[in-house]
C-alpha cells in the first residue's frame, strides 16, 4: 500500500540538519530575544513559490516549540496583536496588500511605518511573504530584510539558511481553507469596489 504525506507531495521529504548555516526559527528567535533585538525578513518570489506554505510550517513549529506566533492573513487579524508583549514572532501573509506603496500617504501606512520603528522591543521576529519587496511602500520596506525560498525546506536571508519542516497536513489544510475563503471575501470587495467607481 503507498501512502502520501503533505510533505513528500510538496517536496519536504528531505532530512532536515540544522548545521553550519542552517537554522531553525527558534534559534533565530534566540539570537534576538534576550537582547530585545529585532529582524524583519520578508519572503518574496513569484506565486507559487511556497512563501506561504513556509510560513504555515514555520508557525506551526512554533507552536511545537512553545515559541508564542500569531499569524496575520487578513487585516481583522491585526486586532490579534493589541496589547501582547509576550510574542516571539509574528508572520504577515502578503504584506503588500496591506501596505501597498500607491497608498504611502495613508493612515495605515504611517502607522505601520511607525510600528515597525517601535517594534523591536515587543516582538522579536517578523516574517512577511510578498510576490516581490517593491510593491511594500518605501518606509515600510526599508526595515525588511529580503528573503527567499531557496529550496522547499529552506529560507535564505543574507547568507544564512533556516531550515523549515513540511507543515502538518491537518494544519496545513486549515489554514490553506481559511486563506481561500479570505482571498475570495477580499476579492469581491474589490470587484464591488471597481463596479462602483
Amino acid at each position: 500500500m503507498k501512502t502520501h504525506t503533505l510533505a513528500n507531495q510538496l517536496g519536504f521529504n528531505v532530512d532536515i540538519e540544522f548545521t553550519g548555516s542552517e537554522i531553525s526559527i527558534k534559534e533565530l528567535v534566540d539570537m534576538y530575544k534576550p537582547d530585545h533585538e529585532h529582524i524583519s525578513i520578508c519572503i518574496d518570489g513569484k506565486r507559487g513559490s511556497f512563501k506561504t506554505t513556509h510560513l504555515i510550517a514555520m508557525h506551526e513549529e512554533c507552536g511545537k516549540l512553545g515559541l508564542k506566533s500569531e499569524f496575520i492573513k487578513t487585516k481583522a487579524d491585526f486586532e490579534k496583536l493589541k496589547g501582547r508583549r509576550d510574542l516571539d514572532v509574528v508572520f504577515i501573509d502578503d504584506i503588500a496588500k496591506y501596505f501597498y506603496k500607491r497608498d504611502g500617504a495613508t493612515k495605515i501606512n504611517k502607522a505601520f511605518a511607525k510600528i515597525l520603528q517601535m517594534v523591536r522591543t515587543v516582538v522579536p521576529v517578523i516574517i512577511a511573504t510578498t510576490p516581490d519587496l517593491s510593491l511594500l511602500d518605501k518606509d515600510g520596506r526599508a526595515f525588511f530584510i529580503e528573503a527567499y525560498v531557496l529550496r522547499k525546506g529552506t529560507i535564505s536571508v543574507m547568507g544564512i539558511n533556516i531550515g523549515v519542516e513540511a507543515p502538518s497536513v491537518e494544519f496545513y489544510s486549515q489554514f490553506k481553507d481559511d486563506e481561500h475563503d479570505t482571498r475570495f471575501k477580499e476579492f469581491d470587495e474589490l470587484v464591488e469596489l471597481i463596479f462602483n467607481s
